[in-house]
């Protein structure tokens, strides 16, 4: 009796598969093929190719047959995926020291998430990180995306970070989301920090002497409402430069 077997080579985004059958007889010769690729479609060539209408998976049955009348049959899962492209903004650009870029991932027909910024940090494996660098350079970062069918695809754009500057964000939410959740003075780096916050009666609900330590619309614990608040900020870049600010800042909820 014969032992049938094939094995077949797909690519990521293509609906052509090549089937190669691998049917092995001892003392006789193998001189049928018929094929079920799990469309209702069919073949009795030896090693076909077939192109399926959509993606999915599929149960592909060969069944062989001997000069003398013996068989056998075997089937195996057929997967196909759709291609994966990797895609994120902001694509490069110019930053400061110690302000956070927010990443938003534009992958399409990817599910796993590989981020690598070459400042040494860890690598990221949420779909939309954010990520500061701490020291003035020429950076890249890195996004590997990839699909539970093996089907992978990279992308990588080039972050300039400028010795010294800063920019205060008109608006933040603290949804406890992991983005955008707290207020503080981004960039610098400073020797010299203090920001205040007060609310529409000019009570004064933060101070902060650390730029790490972001306001997180609370106040002795309890949650600020939606709304404009202002801030003052004093302090000095290290290059020397004072920085004197005074603005509003909206909580969103």
């Amino acid at each position: 009796a014969p032992i049938a077997g094939f094995n077949f080579q797909s690519n990521c985004g293509l609906l052509s598969v090549n089937f190669n059958d691998t049917s092995l007889v001892d003392g006789g010769t193998i001189n049928s093929w018929n094929w079920n690729f799990g469309d209702n479609n069919t073949s009795i060539i030896q090693n076909p190719t077939h192109t399926y209408s959509t993606t999915g998976t599929y149960t592909v049955i060969l069944e062989v047959s001997t000069s003398n009348g013996c068989k056998d049959t075997v089937s195996s899962l057929v997967n196909l995926s759709q291609s994966v492209l990797a895609e994120f903004i902001p694509k490069g650009g110019n930053y400061n020291v110690n302000e956070m870029i927010s990443f938003t991932n534009q992958s399409t027909g990817a599910s796993n998430y590989q981020w690598t910024f070459s400042d040494g940090s860890a690598i990221e494996t949420i779909a939309n990180p954010q990520h500061a660098f701490s020291t003035p350079g020429t950076y890249s970062v890195t996004l590997i995306a990839s699909n539970g069918s093996g089907c992978i695809d990279t992308i990588a754009y080039v972050f300039e970070i400028k010795t010294s500057g800063y920019t205060v964000p008109t608006a933040f939410t603290p949804n406890g989301d992991g983005l955008n959740d707290g207020f503080s003075v981004i960039g610098g780096p400073f020797s010299y920090y203090e920001l205040r916050v007060f609310n529409e009666w000019g009570n004064q609900i933060f101070i902060s002497s650390s730029q790490g330590d972001k306001w997180d619309g609370t106040y002795k614990g309890t949650p600020q409402p939606a709304g404009t608040y202002i801030y003052i900020f004093n302090g000095k870049i290290v290059n020397g430069d004072d920085v004197k600010l005074k603005g509003e800042v909206n909580i969103v909820r």
